[in-house]
């Protein structure tokens, strides 16, 4: 890919360099950091800068920070940034910061920019209306580094996995030796597809929806019963995280019986590791409709199995509110993980630390990538 003249990769060799806010008039300069950061993902600027005001500008919980280490040619070499969130910790309402874009040039990897960086951030985002903090981490050098400056740890929580096709996964799992005969398993692929556990109601019906106003009475039921520490869901929350600006493939779907909202779900196809997944970004529904449940999970595994995906995926506790009809429905816990830290307390609140993975809301509602 070849880059406007504008938007060159960051130089090489390590300058100076000044921390200040940045602004959208700064997204070429990020962009370019971002291309030299992560070059194996093949976005264009103007997908890109539509990512950076979806998370610092059009957020309808509020106005993002984000900060920048910039050499006095312009050329960006850090980033980090926290975008806010609506959420409910312990029956209060507040206002959560989510670190994300955190990245560093690799001429600016050994000086103190990284550090400088977080340390900014945490000491600028209460100024900004956050309470606290919250990030999941999945790498085990980022959550060394989180804590090592001043992050707290909480709860890991699983990625469940319902797999669908063999070959692919049988490939990814099977010893070296077994390899060859991993071509064979497909096979066995007819085995997988069927729903296993799901009861399918004919009074229900689930549907795509592209709004999200008539989802506020059902999302107030809902409040309800969710977990201790969970985002507060809205309409204009939803038609925000799930804009299609972001040409990510969001496909809203919810469950009605006799023309009410009884559940709803949100997936995307992505990549996950070696994998083509069906993505489960968040669900939710009636705990007094719980067949809304059987209903949302019975279509998406229908549209899974009619994508051609190697799995569904979802980030859930398996002892959580949702996670035993995942169990109930085939899905498996994967080796894969994310860690809950945390910077702050919410104001007369307790500390979040040794919670259960159970007290977290499941989904990767609170993600920017997902």
């Amino acid at each position: 890919m070849t880059l406007p003249p504008d938007v060159q990769p960051a130089v090489k060799k390590a300058q100076r360099f000044s921390i200040r806010e940045a602004t959208e008039a700064d997204i070429p300069a990020i962009y370019a950091l971002y291309r030299e950061v992560e070059p194996e993902h093949q976005i264009s600027l103007e997908d890109y800068s539509a990512w950076w005001r979806w998370l610092f500008v059009w957020n309808p919980a509020g106005r993002g920070l984000a900060l920048g280490g910039f050499q006095e040619d312009g050329a960006c070499v850090g980033h980090v940034a926290a975008t806010p969130f609506a959420y409910r910790v312990d029956g209060r309402d507040v206002t959560v910061g989510f670190p994300c874009k955190l990245m560093v040039a690799e001429s600016h990897r050994k000086s103190l920019l990284y550090p400088s960086l977080v340390r900014r951030l945490l000491k600028s985002y209460p100024d900004r209306g956050m309470d606290l903090c919250l990030a999941p981490v999945t790498r085990p050098r980022v959550l060394e580094a989180n804590l090592a400056l001043g992050f707290k740890k909480s709860a890991e929580m699983s990625v469940l996995a319902r797999p669908l096709r063999v070959a692919p996964l049988a490939r990814e799992l099977a010893p070296q030796m077994l390899q060859p005969l991993s071509s064979v398993a497909g096979i066995f692929g007819p085995l997988l597809r069927p729903r296993w556990g799901l009861r399918v109601s004919s009074d229900i019906s689930v549907e795509e929806t592209k709004t999200f106003e008539n989802l506020e009475d059902l999302l107030h039921r809902c409040e309800v019963n969710r977990p201790s520490i969970a985002p507060r869901r809205s309409g204009s929350m939803l038609a925000w995280r799930f804009d299609p600006r972001l040409r990510r493939g969001y496909r809203v779907l919810v469950a009605s019986k006799c023309g009410r909202a009884i559940g709803y779900a949100a997936i995307r196809p992505m990549p996950m590791l070696s994998f083509n997944a069906m993505g489960i970004v968040d669900i939710d529904w009636d705990t007094t409709e719980p067949e809304a449940g059987h209903a949302l999970l019975s279509e998406i595994h229908r549209q899974s199995v009619a994508a051609g995906v190697d799995l569904i995926a979802a980030l859930a506790a398996p002892s959580g509110p949702h996670g035993k009809l995942f169990r109930q429905a085939g899905y498996l816990k994967t080796p894969a993980s994310f860690t809950w830290v945390f910077h702050g307390t919410p104001l007369g609140g307790a500390s979040l630390s040794n919670r259960r993975s159970d007290e977290w809301a499941d989904g990767w509602i609170a993600h920017d990538f997902v």
